[in-house]
């Protein structure tokens, strides 16, 4: 296992347990997922004021 640190934080997740559920809920309630690299992650947090 390799471990880094990350402006993630608590939502950084290697290999989901919960996978499979996580993505019906995204597919059942039209969640919107932005995919961030580690230098941008600041950036796309602001996004969730742009609705």
């Amino acid at each position: 296992m390799i471990l880094w640190t990350t402006l993630a934080g608590g939502i950084a997740i290697g290999v989901s347990m919960r996978g499979e559920e996580i993505l019906e809920y995204i597919y059942r309630f039209h969640v919107e997922m932005v995919i961030a690299p580690e230098n941008r992650i600041l950036k796309a947090r602001d996004l969730k004021f742009i609705l």
